[in-house]
């Protein structure tokens, strides 16, 4: 009777360390099936891509103080690079050309943007992912981890990035919080020669 008892035992320890290391497995592919694609981030992906190779003009509405220095920049950004799942976009504000715009698509649609600065000391590769406000044609980047470590100040950050393709405008915006920091509005109905060149 003990040993039977005794046999029992060892069965269930032995089913129970098997489910114990397959659970886990199966969890992880439920998960991925789980994962759906971000179609918003898709489609706004896709409408980029069709203003690859050109280059736009802007003005700043924000701000609006005489007294900024970015108070009427003008504005120029060119989609220059762009793959299957990467664009990059250099922003030129005036004279000053150290930043670019790199937007990343993930495997499941979802957009990702980074602030290259060249300028040595500035503070570069901010951004954050898209959050689930975004739609096909606004996506709304909110600071993350690794922004704040660059710049623990921009926590609260939140960059915009808009298509009205109605009004041929690509709209640029950043907050901090509820406070507007800029905005930049490009007619994309005008495209410069290839390039930007």
């Amino acid at each position: 009777m003990i040993k039977k008892t005794s046999l029992i035992l060892a069965l269930l320890m032995m089913i129970a360390v098997v489910v114990s290391c397959t659970q886990p497995e199966e969890t992880v592919e439920e998960i991925k099936e789980e994962i759906m694609p971000d179609e918003a981030g898709i489609a706004f992906f896709n409408q980029l891509r069709t203003l690859c190779g050109n280059s736009y003009t802007g003005r700043t509405s924000f701000p609006t103080e005489q007294s900024h220095a970015l108070t009427g920049s003008s504005l120029r950004i060119t989609f220059e690079v762009c793959s299957e799942d990467e664009m990059r976009i250099p922003f030129q504000i005036n004279n000053d050309t150290s930043r670019t715009f790199i937007i990343r698509q993930e495997e499941n649609g979802r957009l990702e943007l980074r602030h290259d600065i060249s300028t040595e000391g500035e503070p570069s590769m901010y951004g954050g992912f898209a959050d689930t406000s975004s739609t096909a044609t606004r996506q709304v980047f909110r600071a993350d981890e690794i922004t704040v470590g660059i710049a623990p100040e921009a926590v609260a950050n939140v960059w915009t990035m808009e298509i009205d393709l109605g009004n041929n405008r690509f709209i640029y915006d950043l907050k901090r919080g509820d406070e507007q920091r800029f905005r930049g509005v490009f007619d994309v109905a005008f495209q410069l020669d290839e390039l930007g060149r």
